[in-house]
């Protein structure tokens, strides 16, 4: 029994509508065009980069951390990981993942421009950020329990004689935490005018 092929060259599969198979009618259907492919996954990726000027920052324009560094699911050996968009803009440029950090020459976390990127250690990366002054302190860290007003409060009982037992159940930290506030041990970037 003989039956209709589908319009495109080459493809002799029976025509589900519109003179079209049922794979290139879906596409149609979809996105206008009988001959549509997905993009590769390279494709995709630069397509979420806005790129610039040879020398400029090309920065990433989708989800980002709250680091600020941009964030995609790439395939690596059949399985997705969710790698920074750095990274992924690096390995397509010298087909390797780096060894270690990449640090941004231009102190922009949103960048994939691989011009703008190198190679580093751990340690020349805290370096870099504590130089950039992009280290959370006080307030700003995620971790912190106590605010400034409270750090300096909590100065100014210790040195009045409150202790710091009744300051530990007051703020609800640990006594040592206590202890390491007033004597300007942690808190170190609020100047320290009530240590003995």
């Amino acid at each position: 029994m003989s039956y209709k092929q589908c319009s495109i060259a080459d493809c002799d599969a029976r025509i589900e509508g519109l003179g079209f198979c049922s794979k290139h009618y879906q596409r149609f259907k979809r996105h206008g065009d009988p001959l549509h492919t997905r993009p590769s996954p390279t494709q995709l990726f630069w397509q979420k980069v806005n790129i610039a000027g040879d020398d400029e920052c090309w920065e990433w324009t989708q989800r980002s951390l709250n680091r600020g560094y941009g964030k995609m699911g790439w395939k690596i050996q059949d399985r997705w990981h969710c790698k920074l968009a750095h990274h992924i803009a690096w390995w397509l440029e010298y087909n390797k993942w780096p060894d270690d950090c990449l640090l941004h020459s231009c102190d922009n976390p949103l960048c994939c421009n691989p011009k703008h990127l190198r190679e580093g250690t751990r340690a020349e990366n805290v370096q870099d950020r504590d130089a950039r002054h992009r280290t959370p302190k006080g307030d700003g860290h995620n971790s912190s329990i106590l605010n400034t007003a409270q750090v300096l409060l909590i100065r100014k009982l210790r040195k009045q004689g409150v202790t710091g037992a009744i300051l530990a159940k007051q703020f609800g930290v640990a006594s040592t935490t206590i202890y390491n506030v007033a004597q300007g041990n942690t808190w170190k970037h609020i100047p320290n005018e009530y240590t003995r």
